[in-house]
């Protein structure tokens, strides 16, 4: 197989884990259909065969030897105050293989664009795994009004000032907008050479590449070193993680305007930062004067409390994997989306569905991702949704909206559990003589 000319000396639960890789690519590739192209074929051949080297990483083994060139020559990044969990180093096995089949799932090669840190020029690669280096990413809420504050820069946009600093011989990173000056200087801090905004590395005049870039949107960030959570309304005073860990043991916690300030941010109102909370494996959250508050592990109980998101889940305990449908449609409650077709495209792989994104057809979005997970999925708590307009005519199996799956209560979540197969005993099997 692909990973077998490893040496002997690896230990058993790397053996367990190729082994792992081996059968889950076997599966894969048996799906292909047999006319598909060969060089389509080659090409998610390779594709897969990337994701499972990226996620087996080699600081697993043992012997140093046997370590990639790159991590030799990578240059250590300034540490940070926090501990980043690499992806080989998530012990939980559920988490990481749903990580795992994320970058699988959809491993369909194509270029994903990302800024360098020390001039904010656009960069191409032909996939997340084809970085030199990690990548850190963004995740922040848009100002499309001039009252939000500086119109967000378009890919074009970027594109026009690389083009010019490259013949006046200046630095781009000197002529975008603060907040993408401020986000490389962060990363290139951190020791980042590359980072991911959405709002200029997607080049959306193009319908391919956005419906490409929506659909592979968790495995950018799932992939990614580090994912910054910029609050442009939160302030860095608002509480210190000492005074969050007093009032975590509290009889009431959480009650203080400080915190409901906090929970109150924009940036958990928007529906395309729930995916961005969740998939990453380092999560930090940065305040309006780009001052680090704390990592979404600090705030997982605060964040349950909330918004009812697991606390174990946002401490990769656990995978989103493991709730049910209604649990992770009732996670969307409170948030909005400017055009009604992104209630259903933000949500696209918590569920790991790929399906083309078609702007204009409105709500029938929702529609359509309810209609791929049935065909994925037998939880049936699909269907445990509450009717939000009472006074309405039209009734459907399907709901409208994320919202209907709002719960009010904890009591209220609606777990499944997978039915049991019957074993029928062999002698009790119908005679064919009979």
């Amino acid at each position: 197989m692909l990973f077998l000319h490893r040496p002997c000396t690896t230990s058993t639960p790397d053996l367990i884990c190729l082994l792992f890789s081996s059968v889950l690519i076997c599966h894969l590739l048996s799906s292909l259909p047999l006319s598909t192209p060969r060089s389509r074929s080659l090409t998610r051949i390779h594709a897969i065969v990337s994701a499972v080297e990226y996620c087996l990483s080699p600081s697993r083994s043992t012997d140093s030897t046997h370590r990639r060139n790159i991590d030799r020559s990578r240059p250590r990044p300034r540490p940070l105050p926090f501990h980043i969990p690499r992806l080989s180093l998530v012990t939980n096995k559920s988490v990481r293989s749903s990580i795992v089949l994320s970058c699988l799932k959809s491993s369909k090669a194509f270029p994903m664009w990302v800024l360098s840190t020390n001039r904010a020029e656009l960069h191409e690669f032909a996939s997340p795994e084809d970085i030199p280096d990690e990548y850190a990413i963004l995740s922040h809420t848009w100002n499309n009004r001039p009252q939000d504050g500086p119109l967000e820069q378009s890919f074009k946009e970027v594109r026009k000032i690389q083009k010019r600093c490259a013949q006046d011989g200046r630095n781009p990173r000197d002529f975008v907008t603060e907040k993408i000056r401020r986000c490389c200087e962060l990363a290139q801090k951190h020791g980042y050479k590359w980072v991911w905004i959405d709002t200029c590395c997607i080049d959306k005049t193009s319908s391919a590449e956005l419906s490409e870039a929506i659909n592979s949107m968790f495995r950018y960030y799932a992939l990614a070193a580090i994912c910054y959570g910029y609050l442009q309304d939160v302030n860095t005073e608002f509480v210190s993680l000492k005074d969050l860990e007093n009032d975590r043991h509290s009889r009431n916690p959480y009650r203080q305007e400080r915190y409901r300030s906090f929970g109150s941010s924009i940036w958990f109102q928007r529906g395309w930062t729930l995916q961005e909370l969740i998939a990453p494996r380092f999560f930090i959250f940065l305040s309006s004067s780009w001052e680090i508050i704390g990592t979404k592990a600090d705030f997982a109980e605060l964040l349950e409390w909330h918004f009812g998101i697991s606390a174990a889940m946002l401490r990769l305990q656990v995978s989103h994997t493991e709730f049910s449908i209604a649990q992770r449609m009732s996670w969307f409650q409170g948030r909005r989306t400017t055009r009604p077709e992104d209630e259903a495209y933000c949500l696209l792989r918590l569920f790991d569905i790929h399906m083309p994104t078609l702007y204009g057809e409105g709500r029938n979005a929702f529609r359509r991702l309810q209609e791929e997970i049935m065909k994925q999925s037998a939880d049936t708590t699909l269907f445990a949704w509450r009717w939000s307009f009472t006074d309405s005519p039209e009734r459907c199996l399907l709901a409208a909206s994320p919202a209907d799956f709002k719960v009010s209560w904890r009591k209220d979540e609606v777990v499944y559990t997978p039915p049991r197969r019957t074993q029928v005993p062999a002698d009790t099997t119908a005679n064919p003589s009979h």
